[in-house]
C-alpha cells in the first residue's frame, strides 16, 4: 500500500475519534414513518419536518430520531457522548 495512503488512513482514523471537529451544516433525509414518509431537513441552525405534528409543536419524533442517529454515529466508544455540542450545532 502507498505510504501516503497509509498516512491518510491514519489521519482519517484520528479525525474519526474526534467528533468535535465536525459541525453539521445542512442535511435532508426522507424518513419513513408509521403513517407516511416525511422530509426532515437541517439548515442554518434549524430543524424542519413535513409532518403535521412538527407544524403544530415545532418538534417531532422524526427529528428526534434523526438527531439520535447522528449523535450515536459520531460517538466514540468508551467516551461520553458529545450530544450537547453536536445537536446544538443545528439548534
Amino acid at each position: 500500500m502507498d505510504s501516503s495512503l497509509i498516512s491518510k488512513l491514519d489521519k482519517a482514523r484520528r479525525y474519526a475519534d474526534e467528533p468535535g471537529r465536525v459541525s453539521l451544516e445542512s442535511m435532508r433525509v426522507e424518513f419513513k414513518g408509521d403513517n407516511d414518509t416525511h422530509t426532515v431537513t437541517a439548515e442554518s441552525g434549524a430543524w424542519l419536518c413535513t409532518c403535521r405534528h412538527f407544524q403544530r409543536q415545532r418538534e417531532c419524533a422524526h427529528i428526534m430520531a434523526v438527531k439520535y442517529m447522528i449523535e450515536r454515529a459520531l460517538t466514540v466508544p468508551g467516551q461520553p457522548a458529545h450530544e450537547a455540542h453536536l445537536l446544538s450545532s443545528l439548534g
